[in-house]
């Protein structure tokens, strides 16, 4: 599709020029995206759809919710403690963290947004603007599963615990349940009522992967890979029709950025901060529960590249967006 071309163009205005390309670690079983192919030629690799037969007849699409996550810490789930003299010599690794400018992260959402519904709508797809969304018949049902963004969302996932900032295109609303529906009764009363799809959009944004020396996830020795990629699987678009059929769409591959939106002059060389600052508290939390007495449980604070960042960020949720996008309006 065209809307990574177009993505391109305002990541220039969003940031500012790419720094040369850094060092970057090469995970063996997870490819960089080829950005320069069309979406098309790659969905049935990254994307998997069910129950698609209803998408393709939608005329009427109220967003209710369309969310973007960015990962900006991440802690191990089971980090086996230190013993003995090595509990007293070495500091226990409580978190790895990045610090993110929301001003830089609401244009992102917003645009993406705005790609989706230009879309859409070039496809023939009425979209309903946020006041008429919300005058929707029922709409009055969902607000209890709806919160004002940003927020700070602490979860977990197979590489460990982490926290979040969940950013809302244009301000609306959005489900604190992120990547599943909290209401789909609720979500179905608007469809059927309202004679319109109801669509819920959430993408998420990770900064690294975690692995000990071995290569195993979360022993006692961490070993930080800077990997900047819009996650499979929590990364989804959700359709409910009016007839009640719901078709999702969902990454089943993550698509990864080639640079590391690290700054840093050698991979896997942090720096640890003091972190009194609020900012800091979600994050920070964790490194209470020290192992043991003699330990010091530390926060890593990484410094990110903006220009490489926020960049990557936007470009590749765009393709990402473009194939789950191309993915609902393929043939069945």
């Amino acid at each position: 599709m065209a809307a990574c071309h177009r993505v391109f163009a305002f990541a220039c205005l969003v940031s500012a020029a790419l720094l040369p390309p850094g060092s970057y670690a090469r995970e063996r079983d997870l490819s960089v995206y080829d950005i320069s192919t069309d979406a098309t030629a790659q969905l049935p690799a990254y994307v998997d759809v069910a129950r698609r037969r209803h998408a393709t007849a939608i005329k009427r699409i109220a967003i209710v919710s369309f969310t973007v996550e960015f990962i900006d810490s991440r802690a191990p789930g089971a980090a086996s403690p230190p013993k003995g003299d090595e509990q007293k010599a070495q500091p226990v690794i409580a978190g790895i963290a990045i610090t993110l400018d929301l001003a830089q992260l609401r244009p992102i959402a917003d645009t993406l947004y705005d790609l989706a519904a230009e879309d859409l709508r070039g496809a023939g797809v009425e979209v309903l603007t946020a006041d008429e969304v919300s005058a929707l018949p029922g709409y009055a049902t969902l607000k209890a599963a709806l919160i004002a963004t940003p927020y700070r969302l602490d979860g977990s996932d197979e590489q460990g615990r982490r926290t979040s900032v969940v950013v809302s295109a244009h301000g609306l609303p959005a489900y604190r349940a992120t990547g599943r529906s909290p209401s789909a009764a609720s979500e179905t009363e608007i469809a059927k009522r309202g004679n319109v799809a109801v669509l819920h959009a959430h993408l998420v944004v990770d900064f690294l992967t975690l692995r000990d020396a071995d290569g195993r996830l979360f022993r006692s020795k961490l070993v930080p890979r800077y990997v900047e990629m819009v996650r499979a699987v929590e990364t989804r678009y959700r359709i409910v029709a009016s007839d009640a059929s719901i078709t999702t769409a969902e990454l089943r591959k993550a698509v990864r950025a080639p640079e590391s939106p690290v700054a840093l002059s050698r991979l896997g060389d942090p720096t640890t901060e003091d972190h009194s600052d609020e900012a800091d508290e979600d994050a920070s939390s964790d490194s209470k529960d020290s192992p043991g007495e003699s330990a010091r449980a530390v926060i890593e604070r990484i410094t990110i590249n903006p220009a490489v960042y926020y960049d990557q960020a936007l470009r590749y949720l765009g393709a990402a967006q473009d194939m789950l996008l191309g993915a609902l309006a393929a043939s069945p």
